[in-house]
């Protein structure tokens, strides 16, 4: 069984790495929001409609929100009939003179296509330790906490992105299709394709399919205009106890970061990792020779101000780089660093942090 919102989190987090997918565009999914998130899934499960005293802010503005699996095919075609209609906001007589095609090759591929019209987020993410005690007590109630600690899965919606109207379609079968027809400017804004006009409202005015679809689509029914924005993606804050983590995209048992040093490379280099603790600071040292790495695993999520050293050590001039990170369970959205070395002796060496540098 196709599990939809895990594809399709998937498919979001390769342009916005912090965001969680709403496929079935749940309304209760807004920011302030305190419940659970399935880790496997990204499914939301409402236990409190609002943190108390959050403050939201709301950020307007319109973008294209395009995504396709790679065996996706977009065509748009004319109708096999045109007909005329009224649209469902102005009573302006449109044309249906357009038809929108999505080719899906395998099961599993999906298409997401909206109108994004604004983001709403929390103001001030210092609510979350203030009312830490209430939080608490919400997860006791719900099993994710024991004697204060909360456990990872529970915690807030820091930030919601909403659409005015759009759709999700993934094929449950291999070679399907789905259609829809309307007119070209009201099918377009409604997907987000093109700026919206006062006189169109997005809209279509039939939809047809060939096999099986998992489809959710806004507006629901056709002739129909929106009637209020729709949550598309989310993000969210958890908790490892008392410990916040800001934007919580999977569990997280402690930081790991991997020192690897390109193949083709001839330089050896020793390496010093240094943080700090609530009981101290610590540091850990190794040595990575060219071709080889080395991974700093068990980094406890406690840890702040982390850096590592590099020091090349077969170059007379001791050429060393320096990397940190204060606050990594708010840098390290995965909880991992990957650097790559390089360098072929006797030229110059390199150092990338490659969920940075591009």
């Amino acid at each position: 069984m196709i599990n939809w919102n895990k594809q399709f989190t998937a498919l979001v987090r390769e342009t916005r790495p912090t965001c969680w997918g709403n496929w079935g565009l749940n309304s209760h999914i807004q920011a302030g929001a305190v419940g659970i998130v399935d880790p496997k899934t990204g499914d939301f499960r409402l236990v409190r409609d609002q943190l108390p005293g959050v403050k939201l802010v709301e950020v307007a503005g319109s973008q294209t929100w395009e995504m396709r699996s790679s065996k996706v095919k977009k065509t748009e075609l004319k109708p096999e009939v045109s007909a005329s209609f009224k649209d469902p906001q102005t009573g302006i007589e449109l044309k249906a003179d357009s038809k929108i095609q999505w080719t899906f090759g395998d099961s599993g591929s999906m298409a997401s296509e909206f109108a994004v019209c604004k983001e709403v987020r929390i103001s001030d993410l210092t609510q979350l330790n203030k009312e830490l005690k209430w939080l608490a007590e919400q997860a006791s109630q719900v099993g994710l906490a024991n004697k204060g600690r909360i456990a990872q899965g529970f915690g807030v919606i820091t930030s919601v992105i909403y659409a005015t109207s759009g759709m999700n379609v993934g094929s449950k079968d291999k070679s399907s299709s789905f259609s829809m027809t309307g007119n070209a400017k009201a099918l377009n804004t409604m997907l987000g394709s093109i700026a919206p006009e006062a006189s169109i409202s997005g809209s279509f005015t039939s939809t047809s399919e060939e096999k099986s679809l998992d489809k959710h689509i806004w507006p629901a029914t056709a002739n129909t205009a929106a009637t209020a924005p729709i949550p598309v993606a989310y993000t969210f804050s958890s908790f490892e106890g008392d410990l916040i983590i800001p934007n919580w995209v999977n569990t997280l048992g402690s930081f790991e970061l991997e020192v690897n040093s390109k193949i083709g490379s001839t330089y050896t280099a020793k390496l010093a990792l240094r943080y700090d603790t609530p009981s101290g600071p610590e540091e850990i040292k190794g040595k990575v020779i060219g071709g080889q790495s080395q991974t700093f695993a068990a980094i406890p999520l406690t840890a702040t101000n982390i850096e590592i050293e590099v020091k090349f050590v077969d170059l007379t001039d001791g050429t060393f780089y320096k990397k940190k990170w204060d606050t990594p369970l708010g840098q390290w959205i995965n909880g991992k660093r990957r650097l790559e070395l390089s360098g072929v002796w006797p030229f110059k060496t390199g150092l990338k942090v490659l969920e940075e540098d591009n």
